[in-house]
């Protein structure tokens, strides 16, 4: 029987695949998922990619987005990050 870490963790990994990072009106939303269901915190997403909370803040909040240059290496983090749960699980 798979657990509720497991399932909210296949949701999101379909999310990531989906959601390609060019589109901006989703972009947010993927990051905000793994925010919320506790894959990577707001302050470890400054300290990857050498930015200020408050920037990573207003992106997943929707008030800004990220330049599409800095947005595959956000994709690859989280992608990373859910395949190292993934194998945790």
């Amino acid at each position: 029987m798979r657990t509720v870490k497991q399932v909210n963790l296949e949701h999101l990994k379909i999310l990531l695949q989906t959601v390609h990072p060019e589109h901006d009106h989703l972009f947010s939303v993927v990051m905000l998922a793994f925010i919320t269901f506790n894959v990577v915190t707001e302050n470890e997403l400054a300290d990857e990619l050498r930015l200020s909370v408050p920037t990573i803040k207003r992106w997943v909040r929707g008030k800004n987005l990220p330049h599409r240059s800095i947005r595959p290496p956000i994709h690859k983090f989280l992608s990373d990050k859910l395949d190292n749960l993934s194998r945790q699980s």
